[in-house]
């Protein structure tokens, strides 16, 4: 048995890319905060969130925010 198990909650793929871009579309805050949980998981650097202006869906990202 792994030492470290991933859990058995897969989030669904996002519906599309941003024709801008090309970035995963989430609908929902809430959605891309849950896939970027998943992938931190995964071993990936940090992730945060944020609404698109191009496509108003919601991004990952390795950036921090801006400002502070």
């Amino acid at each position: 048995m792994p030492k470290h198990r991933l859990p058995n909650y897969l989030p669904p793929p996002p519906p599309a890319s941003c024709p801008v871009s090309g970035k995963n579309q989430y609908t929902s805050e809430a959605e891309a905060l849950q896939a970027a949980e998943y992938q931190e998981k995964l071993g990936s650097v940090s992730l945060g969130v944020y609404r698109c202006g191009y496509c108003d869906t919601w991004h990952l990202t390795s950036n921090p925010p801006d400002g502070g």
